[in-house]
């Protein structure tokens, strides 16, 4: 691993683990429920969960040339998510999600640290 690359690479992983969450979280039969549940809120999960991913995998192709903007974005705007879901949604945290945000924030915080001592 080039550690040129690292926040590039943080960047990915975060939308691979999105994604991964995107898809239990649609292969759990009360997921589904539960969405269609939360009248008002399902057009969150549907960003949090679908785009989410493309985004992180946008700021990991930047990364590459440019690795601090686009680390602190994705980390601001993971702090945000992760503000705005614990506001709107807090029927739906679970362990799982909870571990998925401290992993998240960790990768972010390493890519930042990376990003900082390369300059």
């Amino acid at each position: 691993m080039k550690r040129e690359h690292t926040a590039a690479y943080v960047l990915f992983g975060v939308a691979g683990l999105h994604m991964c969450c995107c898809l239990s979280f649609n292969a759990y039969p009360l997921g589904g429920e539960a969405v269609r549940g939360l009248h008002g809120h399902s057009e969150f999960v549907v960003v949090e969960f679908k785009l989410l991913p493309v985004l992180y995998a946008i700021l990991g192709c930047w990364a590459i040339s440019q690795p601090l903007p686009p680390v602190t974005i994705g980390l601001g705007l993971y702090v945000l998510l992760a503000v705005l879901h614990l506001l709107m949604l807090p029927e739906l945290i679970a362990p799982g999600i909870c571990i998925n945000t401290v992993v998240c924030l960790v990768l972010l915080a390493e890519g930042l640290r990376a990003s900082l001592k390369e300059r």
